[in-house]
């Protein structure tokens, strides 16, 4: 029991937060892989340099597109989660928030950017990706944060679904017109819009967007928008930092194998925004639900974690061949792509530790933490990226997220208890590979071995999981 909950009432959450989380799925891994898929097909069309560019401008986008939230998101689930929240004029007043904020955003982005860079080709790629991706991020965001907190999560993919379809229909439209980078760049961006104006209609019909300003939103924004940018910006440092000390080959070959394993983190990505919402509801209730509740988000996530993290670290040479073609496996992106895979685990420990203390009100510790990382992140990227370009990155970016957990065990009363579990299935996951591996290496193809240690893993782990954590 937890409090005076009965396992019974833990297994109806634990089964409606799956529900929710394959609804997640299908928008999030479902539909977007077809945007992964052609994402990598414009790669091996375009090469690694004409890429790099590409990823640059990418990057840009996703930083300036998060202006138009600014934490906006947390602030909404967190008010929306109180008992008699009015949900009407909390959404209203985000809406108008967020409708500034892009205003605002828009104007600074066409200001900065030809300060910023003096390649032309690069400036204009910048600007067709990041202006119509503000106003998608803005209103898709609106409506995200809208039904994951009303546990609406067929919604939310649905949204997602329309907005990666058409990005990818765009994308192999332009690899056989023969596009160039810049229009590649406006298809990304108008996917985004897309998927924004889908997203303010549906919400519209769901919500009535009626009542008085709502200033509870804006409550502690600053440190949901501090945490936000420093989250933001772990993820974008990479090929913006790379950029400027290396070539944009080295940008290419980065930004290929990270492509990799944001694709595998979907998944454990998933689960962790199907849970969110409720770890605020359970915070509400008392400190034990919460921690029960962050356990057996992480035990999932790090199951799923070392499933996909294996194979990916083990066999780079065999996948960046198949995905991107054998002339990108005589680059970097090989050794890249063996560091980086390891991300997909440690973002699986990572994730739902800052979850807890964002839930637990321990925001300002959170941002401490992601903002120290930041800093040793930025440092690590210009010094190792100068050195060993693409594989100097991923080396940062591993020791960033590893830097990020240990602040966070320190910040979070109860840590090593939280992880105590999951490192039982990380460690059951090395043994139950190595062992999957030895008997089946002489009698399977070695494509389907790649991947049989895996799933023996995780039927294994799930059943065992099950067993301990939840009484079904």
């Amino acid at each position: 029991m937890i409090g005076n909950t009965p396992k019974d009432n833990i297994s109806d959450y634990i089964l409606r937060i799956l529900k929710n989380a394959g609804f997640l799925l299908l928008g999030n891994v479902g539909v977007r892989l077809l945007t992964a898929l052609a994402t990598i097909l414009v790669a091996r069309t375009i090469g690694a340099t004409a890429y790099g560019t590409l990823a640059v401008a990418l990057a840009f986008s996703n930083l300036a597109s998060f202006c138009t939230d600014l934490g906006l998101s947390q602030t909404f689930i967190r008010e929306g989660s109180k008992p008699n929240a009015h949900l009407p004029s909390l959404t209203l007043s985000a809406l108008i928030l967020r409708i500034s904020f892009g205003l605002v955003t828009s104007i600074i982005i066409l200001l900065i950017v030809p300060i910023l860079y003096e390649n032309n080709i690069l400036k204009e790629t910048i600007l067709w990706a990041t202006i119509p991706a503000i106003w998608g991020v803005a209103f898709q965001g609106l409506g995200a944060a809208y039904f994951q907190l009303t546990e609406q999560m067929h919604l939310t993919a649905l949204i997602r679904a329309i907005s990666s379809l058409f990005t990818a229909i765009l994308l192999v439209s332009g690899i056989f017109l023969s596009w160039d980078v810049k229009n590649f760049a406006f298809a990304y961006g108008l996917g985004q819009f897309v998927g924004g104006i889908f997203a303010l209609l549906v919400l519209i019909r769901s919500c009535s967007l009626k009542g008085k300003w709502n200033i509870t939103i804006t409550k502690e924004l600053g440190y949901f928008t501090l945490g936000g940018v420093f989250s933001i910006l772990i993820p974008q440092m990479g090929p913006l930092i790379l950029e400027r000390v290396a070539s944009l080959q080295e940008v290419g070959y980065f930004s290929a194998a990270y492509r990799i394993p944001v694709i595998l983190y979907l998944i454990p990505g998933t689960i962790a925004g199907a849970f969110y919402p409720v770890l605020f509801k359970q915070g509400y209730i008392g400190k034990d639900r919460n921690t029960r509740f962050v356990k057996i988000q992480m035990q999932i996530m790090c199951i799923l974690g070392v499933t996909f993290a294996l194979p990916f670290a083990l066999y780079p040479t065999v996948f960046i061949n198949i995905i991107f073609g054998k002339e990108w496996g005589t680059g970097t992106s090989v050794e890249t792509l063996r560091i980086l895979a390891w991300l997909v685990l440690v973002h699986s420990i990572t994730i739902p530790l800052g979850d807890a203390l964002t839930t637990r009100n321990f925001q300002k510790r959170r941002i401490i933490c992601v903002g120290f990382s930041i800093v040793f992140g930025a440092v690590v990227h210009i010094l190792l990226g100068m050195q060993l370009g693409a594989v100097g990155s991923a080396i940062a970016v591993i020791s960033t997220e590893v830097i990020m957990l240990f602040c966070f065990m320190i910040s979070l009363a109860g840590s090593v208890s939280i992880i105590r579990q999951s490192l039982y299935y990380i460690t059951l996951g090395m043994i139950i590979y190595i062992i999957s591996y030895l008997l089946s290496i002489s009698v399977l193809d070695p494509l389907v071995g790649i991947w049989f240690p895996s799933l023996i893993y995780l039927l294994a782990s799930m059943l065992i999981f099950k067993k301990k954590s939840i009484s079904f």
